[in-house]
């Protein structure tokens, strides 16, 4: 996947997620979180942070989580 830079804001904002987002999975791959711990996050996000609006579907995360499992 590949975010469009000339998108600008869109872009950042964008970018922004799929880093927040990376970084709770990478945490669940390193065993820092729990799986419980993990799907708590990605079902309460974005609590706290107003500029999202969506939560990404359980299909978005496991996607996202297999990809780095299997790097």
């Amino acid at each position: 996947m590949r975010l469009d830079k000339s998108k600008g804001h869109t872009y950042l904002d964008l970018f922004e997620l799929f880093n927040l987002w990376n970084k709770e999975a990478v945490k669940l791959k390193n065993g820092e979180i729990t799986k419980y711990e993990y799907d708590r996050w990605r079902n309460n996000y974005p609590e706290g942070n107003p500029s999202y609006k969506r939560v990404p579907s359980k299909e978005f995360s496991d996607t996202i989580v297999k990809d780095i499992a299997q790097r």
